[in-house]
């Protein structure tokens, strides 16, 4: 994300060729932004594992009655499928997409934050970022 980010032609170009055994970059990415979404809109619904089972169905039933969390497993699916196919400029998109979904999991979340908050993802220190 951070070399499409930056306008790295160079590392955007070493991140399109997949070496022998890796999955493409833009299934991880696709992967990523999948983990991001649902993470935040399980959060947002209070479903957690302390949840007793009576809480977790309330909590369930009102996630699948709001139209947010419906879109939000519409685009999740979106991302696995296009990133079967997108190659090239598709998976510089796809990782602006993704991005733009690190972004928006927090309100205090700004532009300007974008490089050491991805810096703070790959070393798994933020705990306001889910699924890290």
């Amino acid at each position: 994300m951070e070399a499409v980010l930056l306008e790295d032609g160079a590392g955007r170009e070493a991140l399109r060729v997949d070496g022998p055994g890796e999955r493409p970059l833009a299934v991880v990415l696709a992967e990523y932004g999948e983990a991001i979404v649902q993470s935040v809109v399980v959060a947002h619904f209070g479903i957690h594992d302390a949840l007793g089972p009576e809480e977790l169905l309330a909590a369930s039933e009102r996630m699948r009655a709001d139209p947010g969390a419906r879109y939000s497993a519409v685009l999740r699916e979106r991302l696995r499928v296009w990133s079967a196919t997108a190659t090239g400029d598709a998976v510089d998109a796809l990782a602006r997409i993704v991005a733009a979904c690190v972004m928006s999991s927090d309100r205090s979340f700004t532009p300007e934050d974008l490089p050491d908050l991805l810096a703070r993802m790959r070393a798994a220190e933020d705990p306001r970022l889910p699924g890290t």
